[in-house]
């Protein structure tokens, strides 16, 4: 009985992670305060169900076309489809945010939810670079392990910073400076495990830490600039990481 509760819980917290993350169908399942920071453990597993459907979308594409272009097209629409554009309004907003200029409160900006021009560029440049990517030749493989080394990185953006000061906590908050570090580690030195020893080596192994890296920096800067993080900066250090491991 012990082991169906424990059972039940994961279920549950894998539910929760699928649901946040994607449009994906997911059962109806109660939710806890905190449960959100318990389910980032998965977060790299519902990356790796993204990857698969990216994957096979490439594949089946180019199958019937033999056009790259109309593979990487679909692909990527796939691709921000299943999250539902969400990490891509993250790029926005921190982009609008970082570069409105003048005198203005940037975390008021953070909040609006108009579309600005710098929002709008930092929307078309990330698009633009991840169609440029695929279509140029990007390893297969990585359409796959982007989704799950890009939550990976959201993972360490919970484990080591905190979440923005504000009177109205949104979801971010939930699980921002919240994850344990043991969550992080697991997850990285097993991604960089997998990938030396059966993904083709140095070039991915490395490609997944300088990721780690990269991402850690960019939460230093938005702390910096911003105070803390919230779940816009963390879309967008998803969208940061996802196209580092395209390159």
């Amino acid at each position: 009985m012990e082991n169906q509760r424990i059972s039940d819980s994961f279920l549950r917290l894998f539910w929760i992670a699928l649901g946040f993350l994607t449009i994906l169908p997911t059962p109806a399942v109660s939710y806890r305060r905190g449960d959100l920071a318990r389910s980032s453990f998965f977060f790299p597993l519902v990356g790796l169900l993204i990857g698969g459907i990216n994957l096979s979308c490439f594949l089946l594409i180019y199958w019937l076309t033999k056009s790259y272009d109309l593979a990487a097209f679909f692909t990527l629409l796939a691709w921000e489809v299943q999250t539902r554009g969400l990490h891509l309004d993250g790029v926005a907003d921190v982009c609008d945010a970082i570069w409105a200029g003048g005198n203005k409160d940037r975390t008021q900006i953070l909040k609006d939810s108009r579309l600005g021009t710098f929002g709008a560029l930092g929307i078309i440049v990330v698009l633009g670079l991840k169609f440029l990517l695929i279509r140029e030749g990007a390893c297969p493989l990585c359409l796959m392990i982007a989704p799950v080394v890009g939550r990976a990185g959201a993972i360490a953006l919970g484990t080591f910073f905190s979440p923005l000061p504000r009177e109205r906590a949104g979801l971010g908050e939930e699980w921002l400076g919240r994850v344990p570090p043991g969550v992080f580690f697991l997850w990285a030195a097993g991604l960089m495990a997998v990938s030396w020893l059966f993904l083709g080596g140095e070039i991915l192994f490395l490609k997944i830490g300088i990721s780690f890296v990269i991402i850690y920096l960019f939460g230093k800067i938005m702390k910096r600039i911003f105070g803390g993080l919230n779940g816009d900066m963390a879309g967008a250090g998803i969208e940061l990481v996802e196209t580092i491991l395209l390159i």
